[in-house]
């Protein structure tokens, strides 16, 4: 067996989801899996190592993997046909994978001043410690010195594309191979540049999220969420303002009177903007069946339930629960942190009728139910190509932001200017 050595660089603190165990660094058991369905993925499309003859499809129902002296394919012959085709995009290649600290792994507890993106969703009381090793090594063997090649090759594009552990879309988990120009992820959207601090570095990336998804209320600052922004200019209502119409109108009658005067006053606002075309806007950016809201609204929790449009069901069985954000954040450092926005998901999976959910308070369903549908398509590109359409104004956008949430401003204005082409 040929063995190989690559090393390997942490750029951001790793969060495993086994918080307890003695060792919380990278482990290849989370990242071996990640990189097959990488190399299926390159090898299904390339033309120049004719891996594709490697996988023969014979007719709709039958095909066989066929392995020669090149290959290096863990083997599925045990399978049934039906299962071969869908376990095919999860093929395990025939190599071994061993990850080596080379030097002390740093534990810590999660602190969210640190760490805000971490703590965006999770109550209080989760604690989980993050760890950091400096440098690593990945260790690859395998009796095909080729498979070898093509994965020392890839591996610094992988590593570019992909984070590791708990809240790795937030950029959590990076790591690069180690060498003079870092490979950079070939599906960016745009790229924003930070410091090397990881406050700092979370702190941007967690404005820009806020800025994006959710938007800024807080200590005398006021921005409506980009997304927002973006369907309002298609004609369509925040589902927020929706629902609140739906289970909340003395609220909402009370919000529109509270702030009539104020930043909130403008018809353009999510709180006044009406429209009868309506959509589920900010779950594109990231879906859960459940949503807990805050005391004013008796600490309710509004349920999605995905259901079949075309037989007007729940589904029983399956059906979708949950969503990830397509909004996937990759930093990656030469001589300073450059963080690359990913679209790691698309709309475009889904058939139109998965994309409808019924929607109702928990504990009094009997108040009726809302049904919405997730956008025909939506593909983070667009958002951002946003930035640049001639009827949007930025400096309008943010011009309730104040203090170190003007930092939003900058970060906004450098993605536009790095948008790839």
């Amino acid at each position: 067996m040929i063995t190989k050595w690559i090393p390997v660089t942490q750029v951001t603190p790793l969060i495993q989801f086994q918080r307890n165990e003695k060792y919380a660094g990278l482990r290849a058991s989370e990242v071996k899996p990640a990189l097959d369905n990488f190399l299926f993925q390159y090898f299904a499309k390339d033309k120049h190592w004719n891996y594709r003859e490697k996988f023969v499809l014979e007719n709709e129902n039958h095909f066989d993997i066929l392995v020669d002296k090149g290959a290096a394919l863990a083997g599925y012959s045990s399978m049934n046909e039906s299962k071969k085709f869908q376990a095919l995009k999860h093929l395990a290649f025939d190599y071994k994978l061993r990850i080596i600290a080379n030097k002390e792994i740093e534990l810590k507890d999660v602190d969210e001043k640190t760490i805000p993106v971490y703590f965006a969703d999770l109550g209080k009381s989760e604690k989980h410690i993050e760890s950091f090793c400096a440098e690593y090594f990945f260790q690859v063997s395998s009796y095909s010195i080729e498979l070898i090649e093509k994965i020392f090759d890839l591996l610094p594009r992988f590593l570019a594309e992909n984070n590791f552990g708990m809240r790795k879309a937030k950029g959590l988990g990076s790591f690069q191979v180690h060498q003079k120009e870092p490979c950079i992820p070939d599906n960016y959207i745009t790229f924003f540049k930070a410091s090397n601090d990881v406050k700092l570095i979370f702190k941007s990336i967690n404005l820009l999220s806020r800025a994006i998804r959710g938007g800024i209320n807080e200590k005398g600052s006021y921005m409506k969420p980009l997304i927002f922004k973006y369907y309002k200019d298609k004609g369509f209502q925040w589902e927020k303002k929706t629902i609140k119409e739906e289970f909340y109108s003395r609220e909402l009658a009370d919000d529109k009177t509270k702030h009539s005067l104020d930043a909130y006053s403008d018809q353009d606002s999510p709180l006044f903007y009406e429209s009868n075309k309506k959509l589920l806007i900010r779950d594109v950016l990231g879906l859960s069946s459940k949503q807990a809201w805050n005391e004013r609204y008796n600490n309710d929790t509004i349920s999605k339930e995905n259901f079949d449009k075309a037989n007007t069901e729940l589904y029983t069985q399956g059906g979708i629960k949950r969503i990830s954000s397509c909004l996937y954040f990759k930093p990656l450092r030469k001589d300073e942190t450059i963080i690359y926005i990913i679209e790691k998901t698309h709309l475009s999976q889904l058939n139109e009728d998965e994309k409808w959910f019924r929607i109702s308070k928990t504990i009094d369903s009997h108040l009726g139910v809302i049904d919405l549908k997730l956008p025909k398509s939506f593909e983070l590109k667009q958002l951002f190509n946003y930035l640049e359409n001639e009827e949007f104004s930025l400096e309008e956008l943010t011009n309730g932001l104040k203090g170190d949430y003007k930092k939003i401003i900058d970060i906004l204005n450098e993605c536009k200017k790095n948008l790839k082409k």
